[in-house]
């Protein structure tokens, strides 16, 4: 009797729990109308009791058997999409639950490479000229002459004064050998890999910072950095507008004059250099201009630059006899012997000192 009890008992739950439940469906899909599958979703209580979990199939499609009764659904797209939550009000007999989850995106903030710069803490060895140094050394001359104060740097130029035609050379390597870039853009010849200084006279009177990286090390783009890197920066911003007008005058009727003017976010400069140089008829008559708008926007910088130098210069290229130079008249006639000079070029070196020019002819230029 008691058995008969029990058994009927068991199978009157089953049938009420039966029927006390129902089936309902969650269908998701994003924007493009394609289902989502391997979307967790939870179900829970009024009370954010957590019932169950399922994941949606291959057709986007997850089904609960739940209770009739009030549920909040929690639905987790992932690092791709928004996260959802639902309140549905399930009855018996209810279908399918359709939610669109929309596309997450995020805001980064700009990441910058560069390539052509070393902080004081890397492991290389670099030197930084503050625009305040480079204030009291610009006195005209090409920008070699200026930073050979540095470690490992050997500059010359063919007038012999500094202004014209000038190298450098760091570590023993010549300039083919060394990246040169204004505001991270290369400055060296794509074919020669050589920097002519001369056709940007005056370029150091805008420039707000050089940083000289010596060694195999950093380089952005163009020459391999193989005996050192230059990264020139302009940038001689001020806060208020001025005119600044200068004047300088040197050895061998060398003038640099420019004018500067400064208005808001605009720069713009005028320079001439001449000289008649150290060297006999290394003459030079150099001009330039150069024009940047600077611009502070909201999250960024905006950059205008333009900079032209034309020049004219006398060649001077060739050198001055060791002995020439030491005034060693025996070691002279020993060097002519040796070579082909003609008569004319035999004079000019009998009658010429250490400011020798092999080039003699006017406006050989």
């Amino acid at each position: 009797m008691m058995r008969s009890f029990l058994t009927m008992a068991f199978s009157g739950l089953c049938l009420f729990m039966a029927t006390a439940q129902s089936p309902f469906t969650v269908e998701l899909e994003n924007d493009s109308g394609e289902k989502l599958e391997e979307i967790l979703i939870q179900v829970s209580n009024a009370d954010q009791n957590l019932l169950l979990t399922q994941w949606t199939n291959e057709d986007g499609r997850a089904q609960f058997q739940m209770p009739e009764g009030d549920y909040q659904l929690t639905i987790d797209g992932g690092p791709g999409y928004q996260k959802i939550a639902r309140e549905i009000s399930h009855v018996s007999g209810a279908g399918t639950y359709n939610f669109t989850l929309q596309i997450k995106s995020w805001k980064l903030p700009e990441v910058s490479v560069r390539a052509d710069y070393v902080s004081p803490e890397a492991p290389v060895a670099s030197r930084s000229i503050s625009r305040e140094r480079i204030e009291k050394i610009n006195t005209g001359r090409e920008i070699p002459l200026l930073l050979q104060e540095t470690p490992s740097l050997v500059a010359h130029s063919d007038a012999g004064n500094g202004v014209g035609y000038s190298y450098l050379r760091i570590r023993g390597s010549d300039q083919t050998r060394i990246n040169v870039t204004v505001n991270g853009i290369p400055l060296n010849d794509s074919e020669s890999h050589q920097v002519f200084w001369v056709n940007m006279p005056d370029l150091t009177s805008s420039l707000g910072n050089v940083t000289i990286q010596r060694g195999v090390g950093t380089s952005s783009s163009g020459a391999g950095a193989f005996g050192a890197n230059i990264r020139l920066n302009t940038g001689n911003r001020v806060d208020e507008d001025q005119v600044m007008i200068r004047s300088d005058i040197g050895s061998y009727n060398t003038f640099r004059n420019h004018i500067q003017v400064n208005q808001g976010p605009w720069q713009v400069r005028l320079s001439n250099i001449q000289s008649d140089g150290y060297i006999d008829r290394a003459s030079s008559d150099m001009n330039a201009y150069f024009i940047q708008y600077q611009k502070e926007l909201r999250h960024s910088e905006l950059k205008l630059l333009h900079f032209y130098g034309r020049e004219r210069t006398y060649q001077s290229w060739y050198g001055v006899p060791e002995s020439l130079a030491k005034g060693d008249d025996q070691a002279l006639e020993d060097h002519i012997g040796r070579n082909s000079y003609t008569p004319g070029q035999i004079e000019n070196l009998r009658n010429s000192d250490r400011r020798y020019n092999f080039y003699e002819y006017e406006d050989q230029v």
